[in-house]
């Protein structure tokens, strides 16, 4: 039934599966809203795959693989922003006090989060789907029903509102 588009058949796996996944993702980030991100991905990509779902295979079994895959590009994109933040810092010729590093680094997300979810509902997905899931403008346009211009646009304030948002808090 899923792959045919039933929503009810959708929605019945997403009651199923959601906690088990969740506990099971907790154990590797630690962090429930970055959990409650994979898990958002995972059953976007099960929908947008409703259709190549092979009925013989176990549903759980790719269930848990895309998460699977899903907790590894999470894991090693914060493992390179952690990186690239103390690359930054050692270039600096500043030693690094990695206590100060990650009280600074969460002061940092923390904000950077609060911003984004300050935005106006659409300007939020637009800037979510462009800068964290990767999206084109062009892939948000068609997928939103909106010209690649307003994306361009809405991408641009979002930008603009999120970096004067965090001098605030900086």
């Amino acid at each position: 039934m899923l792959k045919e588009g039933d929503e009810k058949a959708f929605s019945q796996l997403y009651d199923q599966f959601y906690s088990p996944m969740f506990c099971f993702a907790k154990k590797y980030l630690h962090d429930e809203d970055m959990v409650r991100d994979v898990l958002q991905d995972v059953f976007i990509k099960i929908w947008q795959k409703r259709e190549t779902l092979d009925p013989d295979l176990s549903f759980q079994n790719f269930l848990f693989t895309l998460l699977k895959n899903q907790l590894l590009n999470t894991i090693r994109k914060r493992d390179r922003e952690i990186l690239r933040l103390a690359k930054a810092f050692e270039n600096s010729g500043e030693l690094i006090n990695f206590t100060d590093f990650y009280y600074r680094k969460n002061h940092f997300l923390e904000v950077f989060e609060k911003g984004i979810n300050e935005m106006p509902e659409k300007k939020k997905l637009i800037f979510k789907m462009h800068n964290i899931q990767g999206f084109s403008s062009q892939e948000i346009a068609g997928s939103l029903g909106l010209s690649v211009n307003t994306v361009k646009s809405q991408i641009t304030k979002a930008n603009i509102f999120l970096k004067d948002y965090i001098k605030k808090f900086l």
